[in-house]
C-alpha cells in the first residue's frame, strides 16, 4: 500500500507527450513555474548552525538536511518514552535495513510496550526499515479519533529519521 495516497487514487498520464489530465490547474502553474537553483534557501535561514551536519560542509544540503531532521523529530512527541526507546533500538539493531523478518516481526520488538503505545512504534519502526510492509489497517489502528494526517506525516517521517540516523552513523562513523 501506498501510505499517504488512497489505492483508488490514479495519477495522470506521467509521459511527456501526453497532456497532464489537470492543464490549467493552480497545481498545473505551480509545478511548471520556473525556479532559480538556490532561491528557497532563504527558508532555511533558521536553522541552528549546531545542528547541520559536519559532512555537509558550507553545501546547501546541510542546512536542508539539518531541517527535514527537525522537522521529522516533530513524531518523537506522538511516542511515549518506551514507545520511542523501542523505536530506536529495534531501527539501531537493524541499522536502518529492512530485517526481513517473518510474521512476526516486528511484533517480537513491541512485545515490551502497552496495548496502546503498540500501534504507533510499530508505525514508526516500518516505516524507517520497511515501508513498503506499512498497511491500511496499521495507519487506522493508529489514528483513531485521536491523531490527524499532519501527525501521521511526522510519526513516518520520525520513523524514517531514525533510520537515516542509522545509517548516517555507519557512512560518517
Amino acid at each position: 500500500m501506498r501510505v499517504l495516497i488512497a489505492g483508488d487514487l490514479l495519477p495522470g498520464s506521467m509521459r511527456e507527450d501526453e497532456p497532464a489530465a489537470f492543464d490549467g490547474a493552480p497545481i498545473a502553474r505551480a509545478i511548471q513555474r520556473q525556479r532559480t537553483p538556490g532561491e528557497s534557501l532563504r527558508l532555511l535561514a533558521s536553522v541552528p548552525p549546531e545542528e547541520i551536519p559536519a559532512w555537509a560542509g558550507d553545501h546547501p544540503v546541510g542546512p536542508a538536511y539539518a531541517a527535514l531532521r527537525v522537522a521529522a523529530d516533530r513524531g518523537r512527541g506522538l511516542l511515549s518514552e518506551p514507545a520511542r526507546k523501542v523505536v530506536h533500538d529495534t531501527i539501531t539493531r537493524h541499522r536502518g535495513r529492512d530485517p526481513q523478518g517473518g510474521p512476526t516481526w516486528p511484533a517480537e520488538s513491541l512485545a515490551t510496550l502497552t496495548e496502546d503505545d503498540r500501534p504507533g512504534a510499530a508505525l514508526a519502526i516500518l516505516a524507517g526499515l520497511a515501508p513498503s510492509r506499512i498497511t491500511e489497517d496499521d495507519v487506522t489502528g493508529w489514528r483513531t479519533d485521536r491523531y490527524t494526517d499532519h501527525c501521521l506525516l511526522h510519526l513516518l517521517a520520525y520513523g524514517a529519521i531514525t533510520a537515516v540516523r542509522s545509517i548516517e552513523a555507519d557512512l560518517t562513523g
